[in-house]
């Protein structure tokens, strides 16, 4: 392998590390469905994400008379950036 050159003295790798009862609780139960810890750095992020989605989708979709769900696009970007959710990453308001 050859050396890096001069400008390149070293690369560190950084995730994200979470604690409280919220995020053990969600490992808890992960741990418990797949048989194993999540692996990804980020899988508290993409799980609060998710979360911000679906509660905006709750939100704002219609129901119409045949089943489908109408979700107005303004309707739905408000909801989004209008949260104020208690993640496992912590408390989420913006």
């Amino acid at each position: 392998m050859p050396e890096a050159p001069e400008t390149v003295l070293r690369h560190v790798l950084v995730r994200p590390v979470w604690h409280g009862q919220a995020y053990d609780d969600f490992v808890a139960k992960y741990t418990e469905k797949y048989g194993e810890a999540p692996i990804s750095g980020y899988h508290a992020h993409a799980y609060d994400a998710t979360n911000i989605i679906i509660a905006a989708i709750e939100k704002v979709a219609v129901k119409k008379d045949d089943g489908s769900l109408s979700i107005g696009r303004q309707a739905l970007r408000d909801a989004m950036y209008a949260p104020r959710l208690q993640g496992v990453t912590g408390n989420l308001a913006w």
